[in-house]
């Protein structure tokens, strides 16, 4: 079970922001779409990946012309290429090259209109233009101090305590897939695969070619290759012997319904050490630029001042982790109580920091710096987030005047990525302000419909309550103490040890049916509402080690899954209209701009968008370059 984190831990992170979230991007992709590397792309990758033809080697020719004269040519198309995650690159340079060309033409044109327009001096976006450079800056110089620390030895390390994490009887299967747009079309084809007889393999190839509609995996007879359950989550599927189609439809999210073919199964394989180590170096340089951060600071010679205006020690740094957390991690530092100052009636030229070489901090910055957050952290008290903020600013002027004692700020390297920031942010504020007039109430209700129409309609979800404890035989106990008459109530509050719930009577609300172990589910949704189940359940593990905790659970209610309410999924449905009336400003710029655009072979195409060409199998999602 994930626990809710709370705001003051949130708050935590402000004080590294430069360490861990300028420290590389450490984000990790998910589901089918961007699964862990495995030993056959890693060999991909280091062989050559992409296959650029020997007659186009003329990386001088141009393929696009503007009316202003500026042009883009075949090397640079082959640049944006290599900037592609090495999966997708396993196409062919002829299948990329439109969509890849596409791409170049529309940043093009959209940056020229933005700056007829005059975002470039927009006041806004300068400003923002400034502080995602000096973001750049930080983590530049963050990353080359932490790499210093970092070597095999410890990387290694971090892989083997990787490895302890893989389960023990968990598999993974190679699977094949053909993809419907509904929900009945796809169990319509699973039925009549299963009724048929002959080779199923061959039968459900052929389905492949007659109905998927998923354009990427077609060519390859729906061959997805080999799927484990943090890429999909689906009890049925694991459960599929080799050989067999899985007896149920499985929904994938923003695609469509799924019947799958399992060709093989195997236990759960950990990828090769070398495939993975860029992925776990990324993972620990948080740690090490906690580090480089907390020797900046310990150098500095600064000097803090609280809101009671009384001298205010520099904060030990946050406790960070590496991809694996610590068994015994140090507790996170306290922080001085400045609940009882008035900090509404302070000046912002009260002086709160001063380095050893006289620069100051002002309350002003710190207030700036405020304003600066995420929507949910802006509704906490000033007073609590002081002090993160201070260090906040204070670990951004040390890290900006380390950067350039290093020379990093004429790098050519990142001189290179602030110009591309520059013009992201140049075309993204153009774009704002155009979709911003064009999207309606009407645009997000229809949206909305549509979602509902293929939200499902027969999926079940439960609402259950727990009282969760450390023994399977405290939780007999309590179990034996309900039956004989306890209240449920009573035993939350006075024996539960998930803080979360304790305060709401354990309540979980409602989960999902499919987000749920199958045999858990089974157990669950027998039990008719309103009565408690009779004997312990583990839903998580707790502790240093991991140890299993057991659950007493009372169901309280099952019901058919309950679609979100328009105005709770109202950023992800402004998402989805922005990304279609994005799309057609670029085309009306592009039938303005005149460009002329020439295939692979030199031929003038049409002045439109063509349509995406992913790398076959590449992703389940059909996912390449924007067009």
């Amino acid at each position: 079970m994930m626990a809710k984190t709370s705001l003051l831990k949130a708050v935590l992170m402000l004080s590294i922001s430069a360490a861990a979230g300028l420290a590389g991007d450490t984000k990790t992709e998910t589901k089918v779409e961007a699964k862990a590397v495995d030993a056959k792309s890693a060999a991909t990758e280091s062989a050559g990946a992409a296959k650029v033809d020997t007659n186009l080697s003329d990386t001088s020719r141009v393929v696009a012309e503007f009316l202003d004269g500026s042009k883009i040519t075949l090397g640079q198309v082959q640049a944006l290429l290599m900037e592609l995650p090495a999966k997708m690159r396993e196409a062919p340079f002829s299948k990329l090259y439109v969509s890849l060309l596409n791409r170049l033409v529309n940043s093009k044109i959209l940056l020229d209109a933005a700056i007829t327009a005059g975002f470039d001096r927009d006041a806004d976006v300068q400003k923002r233009i400034l502080d995602a450079k000096e973001l750049l800056l930080q983590r530049a110089f963050l990353d080359k101090e932490s790499a210093k620390f970092i070597n095999d030895d410890i990387l290694r390390a971090e892989y083997d305590e990787l490895l302890k994490l893989i389960p023990k009887d968990e598999m993974e299967c190679e699977v094949q897939h053909i993809l419907f747009k509904t929900k009945e079309e796809a169990q319509k084809a699973l039925k009549e695969l299963t009724a048929t007889r002959g080779n199923l393999e061959s039968r459900f190839a052929a389905a492949v070619t007659a109905k998927s509609i998923d354009e990427t995996t077609k060519p390859n007879k729906g061959y997805l290759g080999w799927i484990r359950k943090t890429d999909l989550k689906n009890e049925a599927l694991y459960q599929t012997e080799k050989g067999a189609v899985v007896s149920e439809v499985i929904q994938i999210p923003d695609q469509g319904y799924s019947v799958f073919f399992v060709k093989d199964k195997r236990p759960l394989q950990p990828a090769p050490f070398e495939a993975l180590k860029p992925q776990i170096e990324k993972g620990v340089i948080p740690r090490y630029a906690a580090k480089v951060l907390d020797g900046l600071r310990k150098a500095s010679g600064l000097q803090l001042t609280g809101l009671d205006a009384q001298p205010l020690p520099i904060p030990e740094m946050p406790p960070m982790q590496g991809l694996v957390p610590d068994k015994n991690p140090p507790k996170s530092p306290e922080r001085k109580d400045f609940s009882a100052v008035n900090e509404k009636a302070l000046d912002n030229s009260m002086v709160v920091g001063v380095f050893a070489n006289g620069d100051k901090i002002t309350l002003g910055q710190v207030r700036e710096s405020f304003t600066t957050l995420p929507e949910q952290l802006k509704g906490a008290p000033f007073h609590q987030l002081f002090e993160p903020l201070l260090m906040r600013v204070a670990d951004t002027k040390l890290l900006i005047e380390a950067a350039k004692k290093a020379g990093l700020e004429t790098s050519s390297d990142l001189l290179k990525k602030q110009e591309e920031l520059r013009k992201g942010l140049i075309q993204r504020a153009y774009l704002d302000k155009q979709l911003a007039q064009v999207i309606t109430p009407e645009m997000l209700s229809e949206a909305y419909k549509e979602f509902l129409k293929i939200y499902p309609k027969d999926d079940m979800e439960i609402r259950i309550r727990h009282i969760m404890l450390k023994t399977e035989a405290e939780a007999k106990d309590v179990i034996k103490e309900i039956k004989a008459g306890k209240k449920f109530d009573d035993c939350v509050k006075e024996k539960s040890i998930d803080t979360n719930t304790k305060e709401t009577g354990g309540d979980l609300g409602y989960i999902p049916k499919k987000e749920m172990p199958s045999d858990l589910a089974d157990v669950l949704f027998k039990a008719t509402k309103a009565t408690l189940i009779p004997e312990p359940v583990v839903l998580g593990k707790a502790g240093e080690n991991g140890d299993a905790v057991y659950s007493v659970i009372r169901v309280e209610d099952k019901r058919v899954m309950q679609p979100p309410a328009l105005d709770d999924i109202k950023p992800d449905l402004i998402r989805a209209v922005s990304t279609r009336e994005a799309a057609k400003i670029v085309m009306q710029l592009r039938e303005q701009s005149k460009v002329v655009m020439r295939d692979i072979d030199g031929n003038i195409m049409p002045n439109a968008p063509a349509k995406v060409a992913p790398a076959p199998g590449a992703t389940l999602s059909s996912t390449a370059v924007a067009g």
